[in-house]
């Protein structure tokens, strides 16, 4: 189990990312920096490490974060578009996931009474 801790220290948002044996314990086995914009966040099917989607430069990638203790490492490396979900197979050999843009559409009204 895991969760991420955020608090305000000299007006900047700082997040830990704890990781516990289990739901109901308070004392953590893991405390990392959080990447800024880290999202669904799971444990590798190996359990030694920490996946999730981040987005930098305009492109989101599935990124891990070993509980050894190095640094977040990519797994994916797009240059464009975003990436929605993912998920592992049960032997963590293959990777699912789905990507792509955004598009809204912009309509301007004008004289509108």
């Amino acid at each position: 189990m895991f969760y991420v801790s955020q608090k305000i220290v000299g007006g900047t948002m700082q997040s830990k990312l704890i990781v516990t044996a289990s739901a109901d314990s308070k004392t953590a086995l893991y405390t990392f920096d959080a990447p800024y914009g880290m999202q669904s966040a799971t444990f590798t099917p190996d359990n030694r490490a920490i996946a999730f989607l981040l987005t930098r430069n305009r492109a989101t990638n599935v990124w891990k974060l070993p509980l050894s203790g190095t640094e977040p490492v990519p797994v994916t490396k797009f240059t464009s578009g975003e990436m929605f979900a993912f998920a592992w197979s049960g032997d963590g050999k293959q990777l699912a996931f789905s990507r792509g843009q955004r598009k809204t559409d912009v309509i301007l009204l004008s004289n509108f009474r």
